[in-house]
């Protein structure tokens, strides 16, 4: 579940990747908004706008 991304992003940080978030409907990002993802990951509205970020 959502858990699998908590586990391992401190791991792909450490060895220099990151996990970006795009494309959620409103109904998924509420639910990652009210468990504090957006302060975790960068969330963007589509897949382009994340790539450019790496």
């Amino acid at each position: 579940g959502l858990g699998v991304f908590m586990g391992f992003i401190e791991e792909i940080r450490n060895n220099k990747g990151d996990i970006k978030l795009s494309n959620m409907t409103d109904k998924v990002f509420r639910i990652f908004d009210l468990l504090g993802f957006p302060s975790l990951y960068e969330i963007f509205q589509d897949e382009q706008e994340a790539i450019e970020k790496f």
